[in-house]
């Protein structure tokens, strides 16, 4: 066609591929854009919003097709995206796009101290744009307000979660959810107003997300001691205390296509061999625990090999193999003090607590934090401990004898299946394959 139609080509590319990638998903179609991107990917760099297009539909069709980039790879593209022309605003969407990534890589790996210039980053750049409203341009949307703004309140709601902050978790969630409800009402007037080629990916991305909050406040409401609002079925049966039921859901889980990342998968089965554990179940337990050794899972994320580094240090307490519990309880420790994961700081001090001697000024950091984590468990196994430490120095402990009772109520079984049986969405414990509505409550 010659380069006079170069740009009609590459707008004719953009429309194909929105559509490849919003039709029947299918592998052959994923590697079909994929194919068509990099043969005009050079192609399109005179044409900012066209090249950022194409860079943003090849990422999610290399997404869908199961090729996606891993850290080390989204610092290379961070770099390519340095050298483009910075005055374009496609290229700042882009940037912002890079952050985003870059984020949810490091906070997948549990590296949550290190990821604070990046969120902080993130935050600030939200809200500049939400005033000037800059993000918003012809021919993309990727970077709108509403998606980004709901993106960075999900990142900031993980990063909470992992510093046992339970209001700031909930405080980002009413606004992320916020946010979008106003656009799901909007979402008819907008699909009228604007036939853009990147509208419908918005619009699933932002529901996608709108799932990923609601599972993050789910684990958050667990620890909390709301089961009315959470839902994530195994874990929610272990504080129902129906191991089985909590077994068969964690089983159900490793069969869902989502447990094909490895991370995933080490931490349904991290979940499951506790559960073996609480029931006695040694033989099952310890088919799992072989696949969990270091050297297996040494291609995980830092915060799940920390989990299953715990799990084995636990059952080695159980085994009364007090040396082995706490080499690997000490480089828990180390891990998690290294990147502010509080809750399993917590968790290893108390076991390290128990055939350590310790002062009472270790226990306070996690008694604290619990606290404000609203985690129940842990805040009461705290106090316990503390009563437990200064009865051996022979000073007062009746405060936090009454504080352990207190959290022992609010973990009480009656009271946790009384509430159980109110909630309307009981039933979904129920659920472990097909279609869950069956077991939700009817709309009247």
């Amino acid at each position: 066609m010659g380069d006079y139609f170069v740009q009609p080509r590459l707008e004719a590319l953009v429309l194909i591929c929105e559509a490849l990638i919003h039709g029947p998903p299918s592998a052959a179609s994923s590697n079909r854009v994929l194919t068509l991107i990099r043969a005009e990917l050079g192609n399109a760099k005179p044409f900012p919003i066209i090249y950022a297009k194409l860079f943003f539909f090849y990422i999610v069709s290399a997404r869908v097709s199961g090729t996606v980039c891993d850290d080390s790879e989204t610092v290379v593209i961070g770099q390519l995206i340095n050298r483009l022309d910075q005055t374009s605003p496609a290229t700042a969407n882009l940037k912002l796009f890079y952050i985003c990534t870059l984020l949810a890589f490091m906070l997948a790996d549990g590296k949550t101290r290190s990821s604070r210039q990046h969120l902080r980053t993130l935050q600030s750049e939200v809200q500049a744009l939400s005033k000037d409203g800059t993000c918003m341009q012809a021919g993309i949307r990727w970077m709108d307000t509403v998606p980004l703004t709901v993106f960075a309140c999900l990142m900031t709601i993980v990063n909470s979660a992992l510093q046992c902050n339970y209001e700031r978790a909930a405080k980002y969630y009413t606004i992320a959810m916020r946010h979008i409800q106003d656009y799901n009402a909007r979402k008819a007037k907008v699909l009228q107003a604007s036939r853009n080629p990147c509208e419908y990916g918005i619009l699933r991305s932002v529901q996608r997300m709108r799932m990923a909050l609601n599972e993050m406040m789910a684990q958050c409401n667990i620890m909390a001691c709301h089961p009315s609002m959470a839902m994530d079925n195994g874990h929610y049966c272990s504080y129902l205390r129906e191991s089985e039921a909590a077994e068969k859901h964690f089983i159900a889980a490793s069969k869902f296509k989502s447990c094909k990342d490895k991370n995933v998968w080490v931490m349904t089965h991290v979940n499951l061999a506790i559960t073996y554990l609480a029931q006695c179940k040694h033989a099952e337990f310890y088919e799992i625990a072989d696949q969990l050794t270091p050297n297996r899972i040494s291609s995980c994320s830092l915060i799940v090999r920390s989990n299953a580094q715990f799990l084995h240090a636990f059952h080695a307490y159980l085994l009364n193999k007090i040396a082995e519990c706490r080499t690997l309880i000490a480089e828990c420790m180390e891990t998690a003090k290294m990147e502010d994961l509080f809750r399993l700081h917590g968790l290893s001090v108390l076991l390290f607590s128990i055939f350590v001697p310790v002062n009472a000024e270790v226990i306070l950091p996690t008694l604290d934090w619990s606290k404000k984590g609203h985690d129940h468990s842990l805040h009461c196994w705290s106090n316990n401990t503390m009563a437990r430490v200064l009865a051996s120095h022979g000073m007062d402990n009746s405060v936090y004898i009454e504080a352990a009772r207190k959290e022992m109520a609010l973990l009480d079984e009656g009271v946790i299946r009384a509430e159980h049986q109110t909630n309307p969405s009981a039933a979904l414990v129920q659920w472990f394959e097909g279609d869950p509505t069956a077991y939700l409550p009817k709309d009247d």
